[in-house]
C-alpha cells in the first residue's frame, strides 16, 4: 500500500532495498529522487501531451532514493477552447495552487510527499500547453495585500479565511471534532445565497480525495464568488474510464480525472482515434511500500530487509513462511515461525 496510509495506521514497515543496494524504509528515503532521476533519465516524456503509459519509476540509482514510487496524475483536455469561460477559469485556479507551496504543503498533510522541483516544472509546462478559451475567467491569487484590487471579482486571497479553516488549524489535536464542525459550516454556506455558482467536477483515484476536498474548501472560502467544486473518489480506472468516455461519444464526463498511474495505452489510444488529446499533469508523489503484522518480540531488534528478488517470489507464491531460509539469510536475527 502507499506508504503515507500505511504508516499513518500504526502498521510495521519492512526496509527495502534499492538499486544501490541500500536497505531503507520509506520514512527515511528520499521519495522524490524518484522522479527527478525520472525525469534526468528520460523516463517522462517531454511532451506532456504524448502517452505516458510506460512511465515507471522502480529502481532508480541513488543511496537514498526509494525504489518502488507513485505520481498522481491529473487528466486533463488539451483543448479548452470550446470549456464554460468561468468552469475553464476555475479549474486553471485549482490546478495552480494544488501545485503551488501551500497546495504541496497541505498534500503533505495529506500522507503524501513534497514534488520535487523537477516534477512541478513538468506539470506547469503541461498547464502552459492548455489551449483556453478567448474570453477565460482569469482568477488572481492574492497572496500578499493588493489593496483596493483584492475586493474585485475573481480574486482567490489568501486574506479570506473561512471559520471552517480556522477551526481546521485550531483543532488539530481534536480532528474529529473539526470534521463535524467543518461539515456543519459547510452545509450552512452550500444553503446560503440563490446565485448561480462556478462550477468545476472531477472523478478518479481515493488516494488524494481528501487533499482536492480541503483544497476545494479553501478555494471556496477564498473566492469572493460563489464556488461548487466536487470530486468522486472512485479509483483510478473508473477516473480514466469517464475521462475517456466511450458510453457517451467519447466525451469526457467531468472536468478531470485522477489517477495514481498513467493513462493506460489502450485508453490514450482511445483518445487520439477520436480527435482527443490529453495531457498528464503531475500533482503528487508518494512511495508505495510492504508492511508486516510480527510481534516486535520476534525480530530481534531489526526491521525486516527484502531485496527484490525476495519480493517478487513472496507474490509469486515461491516464499510463503516468514522462516524460508532465503529470507533468514536476510534477517539472521528474526525467529518468526511463519
Amino acid at each position: 500500500i502507499d506508504s503515507g496510509h500505511g504508516i499513518a495506521s500504526g502498521l510495521a514497515e519492512i526496509a527495502l532495498q534499492n538499486f544501490d543496494g541500500v536497505f531503507l524504509k520509506s520514512s527515511a528515503a528520499d521519495v522524490g529522487a524518484a522522479a527527478t532521476r525520472g525525469i534526468d533519465s528520460g523516463v517522462f516524456p517531454t511532451d506532456p501531451s504524448a502517452s505516458f503509459a510506460d512511465v515507471e519509476l522502480f529502481d532508480l540509482p541513488g543511496p537514498t532514493t526509494w525504489p518502488i514510487t507513485m505520481v498522481t496524475y491529473i487528466y486533463l483536455e488539451k483543448d479548452w477552447s470550446t470549456k464554460d469561460r468561468e468552469t475553464a477559469g476555475l479549474l486553471e485556479a485549482f490546478m495552480r495552487f494544488i501545485i503551488s507551496p501551500e497546495g504541496q504543503a497541505l498534500a503533505v498533510e495529506n500522507l503524501f510527499v513534497p514534488m520535487p522541483q523537477a516534477l512541478i516544472d513538468l506539470a506547469n509546462s503541461a498547464l502552459d500547453a492548455v489551449i483556453f478559451p478567448d474570453d477565460m475567467v482569469r482568477f488572481v491569487r492574492e497572496t500578499s495585500t493588493l489593496g483596493e484590487a483584492g475586493t474585485r471579482d475573481y480574486v482567490i486571497s489568501d486574506k479570506r479565511q473561512s471559520y471552517a479553516d480556522y477551526e481546521r488549524k485550531e483543532l488539530i489535536q481534536a480532528l474529529a471534532q473539526a470534521r463535524a464542525t467543518q461539515a456543519t459550516l459547510m452545509s450552512t454556506i452550500s444553503a446560503i445565497g440563490s446565485q448561480s455558482a462556478f462550477e468545476v467536477h472531477g472523478s478518479g483515484t481515493t488516494n488524494p480525495s481528501r487533499w482536492f476536498w480541503e483544497v476545494f474548501d479553501i478555494l471556496e472560502a477564498r473566492a469572493k464568488e460563489r464556488l461548487h467544486m466536487t470530486y468522486r473518489a472512485v479509483g483510478s480506472s473508473v477516473g480514466m474510464l469517464e475521462f475517456v468516455g466511450p458510453a457517451y461519444g467519447y466525451t469526457a464526463q467531468a472536468d478531470f480525472g485522477a489517477g495514481d498511474i498513467p493513462m493506460s495505452a489502450s485508453r490514450f489510444a482511445e483518445l487520439s482515434a477520436n480527435n482527443r488529446k490529453m495531457l498528464h499533469v503531475p500533482v503528487a508523489i508518494g512511495a508505495i511500500a510492504l508492511f508486516h503484522s510480527i510481534p516486535e518480540s520476534e525480530l530481534g531488534g531489526d526491521p525486516i530487509d527484502l531485496d527484490s528478488c525476495l519480493i517478487a517470489r513472496i507474490y509469486a507464491g515461491d516464499i510463503t513462511r516468514w522462516d524460508h531460509p532465503d529470507i533468514k539469510a536476510n534477517n539472521p536475527k528474526m525467529t518468526a515461525s511463519s
